[in-house]
């Protein structure tokens, strides 16, 4: 049977001393990461930093281990896109680079899976569930 994870459903990972929270990307999220990569003559050519930063900016919506000089402990910010431009900055000044490229890379397939990707293990084994208020 297949896994398929909803658009409030969340899994959250650990890269070092980061925890990141996830959410799955939407078709429309996954066709504009998409558009980065071009056609030249016959090769396929990505823009790989641009994508590594749409996954991180739609799929990231909360992360521990950041602290700013002052020692309180950073906060990310979501609007109708995901994470602001400000909390993106904040998120890819903590993130490796390759790590951020292997993060969306594998968000563009599926977030199941998470802790295949090297230098990430899941913090719990379910997703955690938004539930609806009624």
């Amino acid at each position: 049977m297949i896994t398929v994870y909803r658009p409030s459903d969340r899994v959250r990972v650990r890269a070092g001393e980061l925890e990141l929270e996830l959410r799955p990307l939407t078709v429309e999220q996954k066709q504009e990461l998409a558009g980065y990569a071009t056609l030249e003559g016959a090769q396929s050519v990505s823009d790989i930093y641009k994508m590594a930063m749409g996954g991180i900016q739609y799929g990231v919506t909360a992360i521990k281990g950041i602290s700013y000089p002052d020692g309180t402990e950073a906060q990310v910010e979501l609007d109708e896109k995901g994470l602001t431009a400000e909390s993106l900055d904040l998120v890819m000044q903590a993130l490796d680079n390759q790590l951020a490229i292997r993060i969306s890379n594998k968000l563009l397939k599926s977030i199941s899976d998470m802790d295949d990707v090297e230098g990430i293990e899941l913090v719990a084994d379910e997703p955690k569930v938004k539930s609806k208020k009624k």
